[in-house]
């Protein structure tokens, strides 16, 4: 490698579920094969070199010598597939990466609402839009609270538009509580529990405590996956205190990177001040955001940003240009 690449900049990627070719997949989800993740591990490989989060906080301070920039993998809300598909591959290669758990689900079977929402969005769209129309009407009196039509569907253009509707109403036009209660609902009809939901979803302490033990490094990403908006100053810090001393008895290290939940898109700059104080009573390093631009050395160890995995080969033909890969 010449001199052109130790000018590079480095790149944290960002996963979310990554599920075995041919498995059944919840049609709430979209996640990335193995066979792709595979593939993508060997394409960034033989761009960059793939660290643990020490040796990248290293090459942001500007201690490391490598002659290649640095790959840091992230993995967000430790799904059940972060335990049972991504780390065994990853400790196969000899490599790590940082898995931000939510301690909700482990710790009391908490199934957190973007996650139920995924779920079920994996239950027939007619019925389920059939919950919404009756939980508007009979609860909150108006199905116009389901929201604009027109609206879902501008944001919601690459789905259908019963689909789209859904995701609108739970995700934006209705009052968070009415959302969770439909889908506790929902889950009943199924014959099955959200705790029960939360378990066959998300890793459980023993699972976390193998991952530690393999070599992957656990950071933090709160306890229920809230928003900051919805959390607030107060809230955020709990969340973050709880998780820091849960997950630090499980595997008696105390973490020291952290993810916030949605990245803290819309979250005021009061609330976002009282995360970055939180986050420093508890003792964390590093943080990472759903920004998406390649990583500067000196930058803020504090807002790290991430490219999605969609966003580069074998999901893209080609890097986004700034990577300065062509």
């Amino acid at each position: 490698m010449g001199a052109a690449d130790q000018q590079r900049p480095g790149v944290v990627m960002m996963y979310h579920y990554v599920r075995p070719d041919g498995a059944a997949i919840p049609a709430g989800i979209r996640p990335m094969l193995v066979s792709e993740f595979e593939r993508q591990l060997d394409w960034l490989g033989e761009r960059y070199e793939i660290v643990g989060p020490s040796q990248f906080l290293k090459w942001l301070a500007g201690d490391d010598g490598s002659t290649k920039p640095p790959c840091l993998l992230t993995f967000d809300d430790g799904t059940r597939d972060h335990a049972e598909v991504v780390t065994p591959i990853l400790a196969r290669r000899g490599l790590g990466g940082v898995f931000f758990v939510l301690s909700g689900p482990a710790e009391e079977g908490l199934m957190p609402l973007t996650h139920a929402i995924h779920w079920l969005l994996g239950q027939p769209d007619e019925h389920t839009w059939q919950l919404f129309e009756q939980y508007a009407r009979d609860e909150l009196g108006n199905v116009a609270a389901l929201g604009d039509p027109a609206e879902a569907q501008r944001i919601y253009h690459y789905e259908p538009p019963l689909r789209a509707r859904i995701k609108y109403a739970a995700n934006m036009a209705m009052p968070q509580g009415a959302t969770n209660q439909i889908v506790r609902r929902a889950a009943q009809q199924a014959g099955i529990s959200l705790e029960e939901l939360a378990r066959d979803w998300f890793v459980s302490a023993e699972q976390i405590a193998q991952m530690h033990q393999l070599g992957m490094t656990i950071g933090l990403h709160g306890h229920s996956h809230t928003s900051l908006q919805v959390l607030g100053p107060a809230g955020i810090a709990r969340e973050i205190a709880h998780s820091s001393a849960y997950l630090a008895q499980i595997t008696g290290a105390k973490p020291t990177w952290w993810a916030c939940p949605f990245g803290g898109t819309g979250a005021s700059e009061e609330t976002l001040a009282a995360m970055r104080s939180a986050m420093t009573s508890a003792g964390l390093v590093a943080a990472v955001t759903t920004r998406k631009a390649p990583v500067a050395r000196t930058g803020d160890p504090l807002a790290i940003p991430r490219y999605d995995c969609i966003d580069l080969p074998p999901r893209k033909s080609a890097a986004p240009p700034e990577l300065g890969l062509s």
